[in-house]
C-alpha cells in the first residue's frame, strides 16, 4: 500500500510538473470533472498533504478559472446542501440577483446538480412578483399587463391582490373588458366569500349594470347559502349607482 502511495504521489508531482509547463492549453473546461477529481480527493482523504498540494496545483493549471474550496474535503461531496438552503433564504429575503448567483455558483461547485423545479418555479414566481410590483408602483400598466400575461401564476386566489391590481392596471389603459374579465375569473374560482364581496365592490367601479348582474348571478350560483349576503350587497351597490333594487 505504501509503494502505491508512493508511486501515486511522484505521478502527481511529474503531472504538476507537466501542467506548469504545458499551460491552460490542457483543460477541457471551466472547472475539473468528479473524474480529474479523484486523485485529489483520494490524496486529501489519506491525508497526504505533499501530493495533494501537487495534484491541486496541476488542476489549477488545467483549470485556471477554477476556484477550488478553501476546505478540500468539500470536493468529495457530490450535492450540494448547505449552498441549497442559502439560495431558499435568499429567495425568502428578496435577494433575487444573490439566488441566481447562487444558483450559478453551486452548479460550478458541483456541476452534477441542477436545480429542483420547485426552487425554480419559486424563483421565477419571485422575480415576476418583483417586476409587476415594480411596473404598479411606476403606474406602468401596459408593464403590468404583460407581466401577468407572461406570468399567470401571479393570478392565482392566494396571490389575489395581484388580480386586483391587474384589474385596475387594464382599466388604466382604457380595457374595461379585460379588467371585468379579471374581475370575473376572481369571482369564478376563488374559494373564499370575503374575496369574492370585495371583488364585486371593486367591479362595481368599472362593470355596467349588466356585467354587475351577470358577475352576481356567478356569485350566488358557487355561494348559494350566502345569496341573503350577496343581495344585500347587490342593492346597496345598485343603490349607489341610482338603480332600483332588481
Amino acid at each position: 500500500m505504501r509503494s502505491d502511495l508512493t508511486r501515486l504521489r511522484r505521478v502527481a508531482v511529474a503531472l504538476a510538473c507537466v501542467a506548469a509547463v504545458s499551460g491552460p492549453a490542457l483543460g477541457q473546461g471551466a472547472a475539473p470533472s468528479p473524474r480529474d477529481l479523484e486523485a485529489l480527493n483520494y490524496y486529501v482523504g489519506s491525508n497526504d498533504t505533499t501530493a495533494a498540494e501537487a495534484e491541486l496545483r496541476r488542476l489549477r493549471a488545467q483549470f485556471p478559472g477554477w476556484q477550488p474550496p478553501a476546505d478540500l474535503s468539500r470536493l468529495r461531496q457530490t450535492q450540494p446542501t448547505a449552498e441549497i438552503d442559502r439560495i431558499y433564504r435568499e429567495i425568502a429575503s428578496g435577494n433575487l440577483t444573490g439566488a441566481r448567483k447562487s444558483i450559478a455558483d453551486t452548479q460550478t461547485a458541483f456541476p452534477s446538480w441542477t436545480p429542483p423545479d420547485e426552487m425554480t418555479r419559486l424563483l421565477e414566481t419571485s422575480e415576476a412578483q418583483a417586476a409587476f410590483d415594480n411596473a404598479v408602483r411606476s403606474g406602468n400598466g401596459q408593464q403590468a399587463v404583460e407581466i401577468a400575461r407572461r406570468s399567470p401564476q401571479l393570478l392565482r386566489c392566494d396571490r389575489v391582490n395581484n388580480a386586483w391590481q391587474l384589474a385596475e392596471m387594464q382599466q388604466a389603459v382604457q380595457d374595461t373588458t379585460s379588467a371585468v374579465q379579471t374581475y370575473r375569473g376572481i369571482i369564478n374560482s376563488c374559494p373564499g366569500l370575503p374575496e369574492v364581496t370585495s371583488t364585486l365592490q371593486k367591479a362595481d367601479a368599472v362593470a355596467s349594470p349588466a356585467q354587475m348582474a351577470d358577475l352576481f348571478a356567478v356569485a350566488r350560483g358557487r355561494f348559494g347559502s350566502s345569496a341573503a349576503e350577496l343581495a344585500a350587497l347587490e342593492a346597496r351597490l345598485q343603490a349607489g349607482r341610482g338603480q332600483a333594487p332588481t
